[in-house]
């Protein structure tokens, strides 16, 4: 016996029903309950956006995890987006009569823009090892480049450069980097500590590494 949809009127006969009602029908009332916007945090200097209260890059995976943690209602695919004109086009997932539904929709995201913990970091020229290298000029710029390098590669950075008495005072944004750096290169160094402040009760110290080129 074929069923009359109560909304639209038409029956099973030509189109596929879901419970009391045909398929355009429920795609058309889940389509007008789902939601219009998400909001995404971007960092507005490096573009990472975050998730799970991390800064990661934006990538299709990963803006696919943010939005699906935004609906946890619906079983979300990210089809497509442009940061261009802050929009994506999502298939939800919605269960009906035991059944997963997906309906498409072109949402707005609502990029709000800060800063991440390392570009903050960068911003402030924070820095928690200094490396002061003296001897031959060429020398001590080619090992800086190195360590830039180094650093850059693993997500940290050289917060500064300062010349000296025949050399450079090189600032670093990671004292165990920079200690990892001077130990896979077997660098012969002299090293003293700096207290400087406090965090979660515990000391924390700035690490100098005097290195002779």
């Amino acid at each position: 016996m074929s069923k009359r949809c109560p909304t639209c009127g038409k029956t099973s006969d030509s189109i596929q029903f879901y419970g009391q009602f045909c398929k355009n029908c429920v795609e058309k009332n889940i389509y007008e309950e789902l939601p219009n916007s998400a909001e995404v945090i971007l960092c507005k200097n490096c573009g990472k956006i975050r998730l799970q209260g991390k800064f990661v890059k934006d990538s299709g995976q990963n803006m696919q995890e943010v939005l699906q943690s935004a609906f946890k209602n619906y079983k979300i695919i990210l089809v497509d987006y442009n940061t261009d004109d802050s929009t994506a086009i999502l298939s939800f997932g919605k269960e009906k009569t035991g059944e997963i539904i997906p309906v498409e929709k072109k949402i707005e995201l609502r990029f709000t823009k800060t800063l991440c913990e390392n570009c903050s970091r960068r911003a402030g020229s924070y820095y928690e090892a200094v490396m002061q290298l003296r001897g031959n000029k060429e020398r001590m710029e080619r090992f800086i480049d190195r360590v830039n390098n180094y650093f850059e590669r693993r997500g940290e950075f050289i917060a500064k450069v300062k010349e000296a008495d025949n050399g450079y005072d090189v600032y670093l944004s990671n004292k165990k980097l920079a200690s990892a750096y001077i130990s896979s290169h077997n660098l012969e160094t002299v090293n003293s500590y700096t207290l400087y402040g406090v965090k979660h009760g515990k000391k924390v110290y700035r690490h100098t590494y005097s290195i002779r080129m």
